[in-house]
């Protein structure tokens, strides 16, 4: 059951809690607050923001875009083990995630014109929702919850690898946004539901740390919630792509 703490690995608060512990992190510095880490996720979220615009202000290559998405990749991979580096390691994830997201937010503009802003939107009230409805106590981080968006996930991540070699093998664009069928919208639909979902454990997560970590946690808390919002906004994305798409076949 400890997986089922929480699906997004940069969010378990048990864990960070006894990494803090063994590594001597006693809070000489202070320990993790609510208010300090939205104040890392909203520092990290502008640097990714401030990345997306630049990529695409500058013409950013291809090639340079998915070595910032590498970088980012082993950012985040490098901070879920080695967590008391998140401090040095979230700033290289938010802007190498930004250099990608400038790109494929342009990719999807030329395809149908304001589909980034409304995605934006649409990401921004899902956030406040999600929010809303865990301070509310509207929906809850149940274990049923928690083993339910654990297997989805899972599922979600062999389908797309899955589907990935697939396309690369058969030359087909099965689920990538250039496929409007019901099957892909469907898919679509479910991912972002399920990211959507995953904010709650997020939030619940960093509740429950508050107190029990070193505050230099934080970055590695905020870190994780931008990835989990970034997950949502591309998912978003995609839908809206696909929906434009079947509409207009």
């Amino acid at each position: 059951m400890q997986l089922m703490k929480s699906s997004n690995p940069m969010l378990n608060s048990d864990r960070i809690a006894k990494i803090s512990r063994e590594a001597g992190l006693t809070g000489a510095s202070g320990t993790l607050s609510v208010r300090g880490t939205a104040g890392r996720f909203g520092i990290l979220t502008g640097l990714c923001i401030f990345s997306a615009f630049g990529s695409v202000a500058m013409h950013l290559p291809y090639g340079l875009a998915l070595l910032g998405m590498l970088a980012a990749a082993v950012s985040y991979w490098v901070a879920v083990f080695v967590p008391r580096l998140a401090q040095y390691l979230s700033p290289v994830y938010a802007v190498g995630e930004g250099m990608m997201l400038g790109l494929f937010s342009a990719y999807a503009e030329t395809r149908f014109p304001g589909v980034v802003m409304i995605a934006l939107v649409a990401t921004l009230c899902d956030c406040a929702a999600m929010f809303f409805a865990f301070a509310t106590g509207f929906i809850q981080a149940t274990e049923r919850l928690k083993s339910f968006l654990f297997i989805s996930g899972i599922g979600l991540m062999i389908t797309y690898f899955g589907v990935f070699i697939l396309n690369l093998i058969t030359g087909n664009n099965y689920l990538t946004m250039g496929d409007h069928s019901i099957l892909s919208i469907g898919v679509s639909i479910f991912a972002v539901i399920v990211s959507s979902l995953f904010l709650i454990l997020d939030f619940d997560n960093v509740l429950r740390a508050e107190g029990m970590a070193d505050k230099k946690m934080e970055w590695f808390y905020g870190m994780g919630l931008l990835a989990t919002v970034i997950w949502m906004y591309v998912e978003i994305v995609s839908l809206l792509v696909k929906l434009y798409g079947s509409s207009n076949d």
